[in-house]
């Protein structure tokens, strides 16, 4: 909501985007967020997902204590989560 708000404020246009409906990440995509994921990503979705960041895309992957393990975006960037919460009131 806050990042959204930011983000537009500095003109960036936001869509969601369905990896499995649109198989495709655009040219001219600055950023993919993925947002606290509940379910496991499909290959296609990583396939298209490493097909991005290969190429020099930006990923922010945003994660909270009921989002389902990522295994494959913890091997791509070699990080883990470690248990316990963060709270930032900014």
């Amino acid at each position: 909501s806050l990042l959204r708000i930011a983000l537009q404020n500095q003109g960036i246009n936001l869509q969601t985007l369905n990896l499995t409906q649109t198989p495709v990440i655009a040219q001219n995509t600055k950023l993919l967020i993925i947002a606290s994921p509940k379910m496991a990503l499909l290959p296609l979705e990583e396939k298209l997902i490493n097909e991005y960041v290969s190429r020099g895309g930006n990923l922010l992957w945003l994660m909270d204590n009921e989002m389902h393990e990522q295994p494959f975006l913890s091997s791509l960037f070699h990080v883990s989560a470690f248990p316990g919460t963060i709270v930032d009131l900014h």
